[in-house]
């Protein structure tokens, strides 16, 4: 299994997970949230990642690339007064150093033009503002740019932060494209993606390959 489709299958995996949708889902998504670092084990810590006031979207993403055998200081103990609040700009920061980030600018061009880069499954893609990211499990070209499939932390279900599973339109029309949530949710401008193909994820064993 490739690291695209190990990414999917994780994203799948944390689907409907919240503190909100019962004590499985909410177990489910803490443990996502948390690094095995006991800074992220203690109880302080524990109601912090469920608590609704904190934004999840980037901590789900931070949770997949872990699971997925990533490893970087930035992706380490989050519950520290350092840490807090830098969830997005730490993966940006681990994008750039290993090449992986695509700016807003590379989306927008045509594909098959010179610098232009296609949305993959498994990417991260980048909106603001305000921020947010997300994971692409799936992706269809478009007339007007693209229409993805994500899988979205930092969303609201019965009043809780949760994963959940939207819908997205990208558009073209400017020097970036333009972010439409189909359902509701506001419009904002696709400022990046990361392509998860450049980070350095660990090679699958010859037996995980295999099987792939």
């Amino acid at each position: 299994m490739n690291i695209r489709d190990r990414l999917v299958a994780l994203a799948l995996e944390h689907e409907n997970s919240g503190p909100g949708m019962g004590e499985v889902a909410r177990k489910r998504y803490v443990e996502l949230l948390q690094s095995p670092d006991p800074a992220d084990r203690t109880p302080q810590a524990v109601a912090y990642f469920a608590d609704p006031r904190t934004s999840s979207c980037a901590l789900t993403v931070r949770g997949l690339w872990r699971r997925a055998g990533l490893v970087h200081a930035l992706l380490g103990a989050y519950y520290l007064p350092e840490r807090i609040g830098h969830a997005v700009l730490d993966l940006l920061t681990i994008a750039r150093e290993a090449g992986a980030y695509m700016d807003g600018h590379a989306l927008a061009r045509l594909p098959g033009t010179t610098g232009a880069y296609v949305p993959q499954v498994g990417d991260m893609g980048y909106v603001a503002a305000p921020e947010h990211v997300f994971t692409v499990i799936a992706v269809e070209p478009s007339a007007s740019g693209y229409q993805l499939t994500t899988i979205d932390g930092g969303q609201l279900v019965a009043g809780q932060q949760a994963i959940t599973r939207r819908f997205r339109v990208w558009r073209r029309g400017g020097a970036l494209l333009t972010d439409v949530p189909r359902y509701g949710g506001a419009v904002k401008q696709v400022m990046g993606m990361v392509d998860v193909s450049r980070l350095p994820f660990p090679a699958p064993s010859p037996c995980s390959a295999a099987a792939a």
